[in-house]
This record gives structure tokens, C-alpha cells and sequence, in this order.
């Protein structure tokens, strides 16, 4: 059972459930539902899951909605997954774009939860920056440009880029890198951080423990921070 309380709440799931339980206060308009995760390991990368046939609201019979995602489409390959159920908020009239919250075209996406300010990017080559307090800023599959600006903030690479960006201020005293929903994909896969110019660091990822399978994926560069710097607790896995 999850509860926001007041202010801006972010709930976010990082796996399918087995069991499902029950956000009891969510605000639609006010609160969002992060679902990146399990999209990513499904292997989904579109911006409306409801139209494309792989997530359906049902009603849950106490004016609520229960909340339904499907992997494979809803081809009959195997059951939807009954992900949460929203207290009091009927299906009527209720959309992903609601349920995930209206992204500003300049820094996408953005909620307030136990992970911070949540700062997702809208798409390839976006500028995010953070507060003074502690962030999420989620990277896309493009050349993002993430600033935290203070705080103990966290960087997110929900997917493998195409075209690796920067991240500008990174203090491993303070700052991670969140890798995790690429471990959760690819739970065989390592990684590496490489000397990068300008005393920078380039942080690599290899789905296949580098076995000759693929070539490693750049993931971002650390400006100014050395791989020496880094320690052994700057990254969540």
C-alpha cells in the first residue's frame, strides 16, 4: 500500500509484481506514475501504452481503477500484469498522459517523491537541470546534457543510448549513477570506466561481459572527474 501524502508524488515501480497492491491518495494532474523501468525490460520504448494494446485501466468495483500491463501485447502469449490499483480514481476519462504527468517541452517530465525532483528527459539532446536539493534526472537514448546543481543527485539511464551525452557536475562524494534497470535487462553485463578527455570519464557498458559478443555501450562522460576519483560507491546497479 502506498500513500504520497501532500505535494507533487512520484511512484515509481522497478519490476512487475507478483502481487499488486494499492496507491491510496494518487492525484491525477498531481502525481505520477513511473513506469520506465518495466517498460524497458519489456522491451516497450513507445509514449502511449494504452493505445499501443500493451496497458488497460479496468474498473475495480469501489470506483478505483486497477491497472494492467502486458509484455507481449496482449496477443494471448500469457496475462497481463496487474501492476496497481489507484483508490478512488474511476477509469473514466483516464489516460497514460494523465497517469504519467504533462512534460514541459524543456525538461520533460517532472514529480516530487522519495527520489526528489524527478527531471525526465523529452528526447535526444535535452538540456536537464537540477535544484539545489536532491534530483532525478533520467537520461533518453540521445546526447543529453545533465546538471544536478547541488544536492545528492541521481542520474538515470533507463536504456542503452544511441548517442551518449554528459553528465557536468558529477560528485561521487554525494552524486550516482543509476544503471539498474540496465542490470535488471542484462543481468550478465559489466562495467567499465575509462579515462576520458579533458580528465573526464567515460562509463561503459557491455551486455555480454565483454566477450567479443558486442561492442561495449558508452552510457555517458563524467566531466572533469577521473576514473581514479570515482571510489567504489558511485554507481547503483
Amino acid at each position: 500500500m502506498l500513500t504520497g501524502g501532500a505535494g507533487h508524488d512520484s511512484f515509481a515501480f522497478a519490476a512487475l509484481p507478483w502481487s499488486a497492491g494499492h496507491i491510496t491518495d494518487f492525484m491525477v494532474g498531481t502525481d505520477r506514475l513511473d513506469l520506465s523501468r518495466i517498460f524497458s525490460a519489456a522491451g516497450y520504448s513507445g509514449d502511449d501504452p494504452v493505445a499501443d494494446g500493451r496497458m488497460r485501466f479496468d474498473p475495480d468495483g469501489a470506483g478505483g481503477t486497477k491497472l494492467y500491463f502486458d509484455p507481449d501485447q496482449l496477443d494471448g502469449g500469457e496475462w497481463p500484469f496487474h501492476i496497481t490499483t489507484l483508490d478512488g480514481v474511476a477509469p473514466a476519462g483516464l489516460t497514460w498522459a494523465k497517469l504519467a504527468g504533462d512534460a514541459p517541452p524543456s525538461s520533460g517530465g517532472i514529480g516530487t517523491g522519495d527520489k526528489g525532483q524527478v527531471i525526465v528527459s523529452p528526447g535526444p539532446g535535452s538540456v536537464l537541470t537540477g535544484g539545489e536539493g536532491a534530483d532525478t534526472l533520467v537520461a533518453s537514448q540521445g546526447k543529453d546534457r545533465l546538471t544536478g546543481a547541488g544536492g545528492g543527485d541521481h542520474f538515470e539511464f533507463p536504456k542503452l543510448p544511441w548517442n551518449a551525452g554528459h553528465v557536468t557536475d558529477f560528485d561521487p562524494a554525494a552524486d550516482r549513477i543509476d544503471l539498474s534497470a540496465l542490470f535488471d535487462e542484462y543481468p550478465d553485463g559489466i562495467l567499465e570506466a575509462r579515462a576520458g578527455a579533458g580528465g573526464g570519464t567515460e562509463v561503459y557498458f557491455d551486455r555480454d561481459q565483454a566477450d567479443g559478443g558486442d561492442w561495449p555501450f558508452l552510457i555517458t562522460r563524467l566531466d572533469g572527474i577521473s576514473p581514479a576519483a570515482l571510489g567504489t560507491d558511485w554507481v547503483i546497479v
